[in-house]
């Protein structure tokens, strides 16, 4: 069983983002290598690819981005939308992150009472704080007060517009974005950073990437430390293929492997309200925000997997042994007993509030050494 206490801090594309603050294909294997975090574009947005993502032209330019707006507020209501701006401000005045001061709870799909009552005996119990007001991204330092006006977004979204503008409608459904703005909501500085986007393996998609990396010296994740989160020190590292390897070892020579993976698994989970101001991004000069991790962002990966290791502890607890690499689970089990952990499984992350992607999960049967497919 991986510790409950191992993390996953900086991955390997956060990397190449730091370095560089250009894409090329070369990179982009890095994303796909046991990362998984933004799935197929749901029905909704097919329909409105179709009806609004037409070829660019002046007229229809507001049209589109203003449907991405309504969608937002939509998805929020008028009321929520508001406040979501006046408690960032009430944060923000406080001082504090929100699970220390205000304490006001963040909206989500996360069954925050079912994470509180499975891990009461658990070492990082903390999270269920995170889960609850939002988890502090962690910037420590003033803010730069740059215009936004000076950001331009990368070759990587611009050359792309139908794809982004469909990414940031998909996003407005689950409620992950506030905006379109004219000019900045807030009470202080708003952090603008520029959106990219990269070629994602084995689908038409593009997977977006907000670069709060850029400029170097200058961005968001500058100020996020890699190696202290909240005050404390993180000690990270990857589950390895032999923590899977000892779990087979563990079964017998016998036994079914079997994986599962959240669905958009950053953006499942939300970010504290007063921390809103620096996730910023623009597109067709109106200003938005996320409200959940950003991809992008060197807090994002510590965040995800403090989370699933919590779910690895829950299922753990309940008799079956699992790895997590951020939004993927590995595991393993005896044939007579696999279908039942796999059931479980998938039984634990509906009672956490957390969305399975469908289209991959998957089991092997192992035997003298070969992984053989298992329908």
């Amino acid at each position: 069983m991986l510790n409950p206490l191992a993390e996953v801090f900086l991955p390997s594309y956060m990397k190449s983002l730091e370095s560089d603050d250009k894409l090329d294909n070369d990179k982009v294997d890095n994303l796909d290598k046991g990362n998984a975090f933004i799935n197929k574009c749901t029905h909704f947005c097919k329909k409105y690819k179709k009806d609004l993502l037409c070829d660019v032209n002046v007229d229809t330019l507001n049209i589109k981005i203003n449907k991405v707006g309504l969608v937002a507020q939509d998805k929020l209501n008028d009321t929520e939308f508001k406040n979501t701006i006046e408690i960032h401000n009430q944060i923000v005045q406080s001082g504090y992150p929100n699970y220390l001061g205000c304490r006001i709870p963040v909206k989500s799909g996360i069954n925050v009472d079912f994470f509180r009552e499975n891990l009461i005996d658990y070492d990082d119990e903390i999270i269920c704080e995170f889960l609850q007001f939002g988890a502090p991204i962690g910037y420590q330092g003033e803010m730069l007060n740059e215009g936004s006006s000076k950001v331009k977004n990368h070759k990587g979204a611009t050359d792309f517009y139908d794809e982004i503008l469909a990414y940031l409608l998909k996003e407005a459904t689950y409620g992950a974005i506030i905006g379109p703005f004219d000019k900045n909501p807030f009470s202080c500085h708003f952090k603008i950073s520029p959106l990219n986007s990269v070629y994602k393996k084995d689908s038409v998609e593009r997977r977006v990437i907000l670069d709060l990396s850029f400029p170097p010296g200058r961005s968001v994740n500058d100020f996020i430390s890699k190696d202290v989160y909240l005050g404390e020190r993180v000690q990270l590292s990857y589950p390895k293929v032999d923590d899977l390897v000892g779990i087979i070892k563990d079964k017998g020579g016998k036994c079914l492997v079997f994986k599962k993976d959240l669905k958009r698994a950053y953006r499942q989970i939300p970010i504290d309200p007063g921390d809103l101001h620096l996730v910023g991004f623009q597109w067709d000069n109106k200003l938005f925000a996320d409200r959940v991790l950003p991809m992008g962002l060197r807090s994002s990966a510590l965040i995800c997997q403090r989370i699933t290791t919590a779910v690895s502890f829950m299922f753990y607890k309940m008799g079956y042994m699992v790895i997590n690499y951020l939004d993927d689970f590995g595991g393993a089990d005896t044939v007579d007993k696999a279908d039942e952990a796999y059931i479980a499984l998938g039984a634990l992350l509906d009672s956490c509030g957390l969305e399975e992607s469908k289209q991959k999960r998957s089991s092997s049967y192992y035997e003298d050494g070969i992984f053989r497919n298992h329908s």
